[in-house]
């Protein structure tokens, strides 16, 4: 069998660091136990010690074996309040509360009635007790009731002394029965502090393994959050490869078709004798063109998305810039049947920008206008210097306008109107979307105010600090 060094035992059991509620109360009633024992067992043996040595002295076996003993019982009732059930508990604070009271009588019959004390053990403090076992009192009860006797037999000795009175019983019989009250009070306070130390000892121990086990979520969901970035960039960093992967395999059919119907279009080598075969080349070439188009907004988003769009800013025209869209516009199939016209003055201040980028933000803008302007209808191009500076681009039209609940999706990826309307227009769903990334790219606000059936108003509010001078 395996035994346990007396110094390990030791260490172990005065060991608190570190440990439950539950660990603490067993270690605190061993202490408890011991010590009560040892001083227990020490105080009977010098008792037996004095009385064999000097018999006649004023210090016999009771008189020191009696508050031994009363310390030992303290300890085994200090132990069952540690380590024992709430029921057990109270029955140690009543029956160390009660002793207060054995006490105060015995020392009120030995100062005041009679020499001998046992007549009140046996009449009146064993009927007592059996009584104050079958109420429930708290701690807290039993606290006051044993320290207010032990105040109460101070107080009858300070009245004894004023009095001048002769005690009626032996003087020793009374130094012992104050000193076992004394020893029993301060029980009870320990007792009762060690109450409200396990109390707050469990509190503190719940709040701290409580505070770890937020730390320790707030742990993993950082490592979830770090976790779920990187993903994030590996779907970035694929998703770039593979739309950079794409424009190259997209865009050389896409330009061989664009460049061969063009070519065909204008009868470079030879006329088209077939009405109906030039209507098909046109076809091809606009096709072309608006799939183009689309693959370029795609990876324009994909750019800003993952940060790798850059502005090449300089100083540039905005009359200049509404005219390049109007002209680049004007080959689509809505463009005979909409008016498109710029009322931006050429003495507008030049706006610091980057030009592909202005640029694709007014194509977009005004090709979006033509598509959902029906024809007689108008698409006009404004800017002014706004009051704190900055310069505000616009872009009106008399079209068919945005349902007011609509107007915060129409700048989402692939969104479409949903409308009788909208359904016969074409469109990738980007235009938008686009327009907005490239509009905050330049620190600016993209604004739309829509009316639905008489037409929608973007305006685009570049900060002051890109304005940087007279026209050009």
């Amino acid at each position: 069998m395996n035994t346990i060094p007396l110094r390990s035992w030791v260490a172990d059991l005065f060991s608190f660091a570190h440990s439950s509620p539950q660990a603490v109360e067993r270690r605190v009633a061993s202490v408890v136990l011991l010590a009560g024992s040892l001083v227990s067992a020490l105080g009977a043996g010098v008792g037996i010690l004095v009385s064999a040595w000097k018999p006649d002295e004023a210090t016999p076996f009771e008189m020191v074996t009696m508050p031994t003993a009363t310390v030992l019982f303290s300890a085994i009732f200090l132990a069952t309040l540690i380590t024992g059930t709430r029921h057990f508990r109270e029955i140690a604070y009543i029956w160390v509360g009660f002793s207060g009271l054995f006490h105060l009588m015995a020392v009120a019959n030995a100062l005041f009635i009679s020499p001998s004390p046992n007549l009140v053990f046996y009449l009146l403090w064993l009927p007592l007790y059996y009584i104050f076992l079958s109420v429930v009192l708290s701690g807290r009860a039993a606290f006051y009731i044993g320290w207010g006797c032990f105040a109460a037999v101070a107080l009858m000795f300070l009245l004894h002394g004023l009095l001048d009175l002769q005690a009626v019983g032996d003087a020793r019989q009374i130094n012992l029965l104050v000193q076992s009250a004394a020893t029993q009070a301060g029980t009870l306070g320990l007792m009762y502090f060690l109450r409200v130390y396990r109390e707050r000892f469990a509190r503190e121990f719940e709040r701290s393994a409580e505070f770890s086990k937020v730390a320790a979520e707030l742990e993993a969901a950082v490592l979830r959050e770090k976790e779920a970035h990187r993903q994030v960039d590996i779907a970035n960093q694929a998703k770039s490869h593979f739309l950079a992967g794409m424009s190259h395999e997209l865009r050389t059919p896409l330009n061989a078709i664009n460049g061969f119907s063009e070519i065909m279009q204008t009868e470079m080598f030879g006329p088209v004798e077939n009405a109906k075969y030039r209507e098909y080349i046109l076809d091809i070439h606009r096709a072309g063109q608006h799939l183009l188009a689309m693959v370029d907004d795609t990876l324009d988003i994909a750019k800003i998305e993952s940060g790798r769009m850059e502005l090449q800013p300089a100083p540039k025209s905005l009359s200049q810039v509404a005219e390049d869209a109007i002209n680049m516009t004007a080959a689509g199939k809505h463009a005979v049947l909409v008016e498109v016209r710029s009322e931006i003055s050429a003495q507008l201040p030049l706006l610091m920008g980057d030009l592909r980028a202005l640029r694709q933000i007014a194509i977009n803008l005004v090709s979006n206008a033509r598509k959902f302007t029906a024809s007689g209808g108008h698409v006009t191009l404004r800017a002014e210097v706004a009051a704190d500076g900055g310069i505000l681009f616009e872009f009106a039209d008399t079209g068919i306008g945005i349902p007011e609940a609509e107007i915060a999706k129409v700048i989402e990826p692939f969104y479409h109107l949903d409308t009788p309307l909208s359904r016969k227009y074409e469109g990738s769903g980007l235009g938008l979307s686009l327009v907005k990334r490239l509009v905050d790219l330049h620190g600016a606000e993209l604004n739309i105010v829509s009316t639905l059936g008489k037409g929608t108003v973007v305006s685009c509010k570049f900060p002051a600090w890109r304005t940087v001078g007279g026209g050009g």
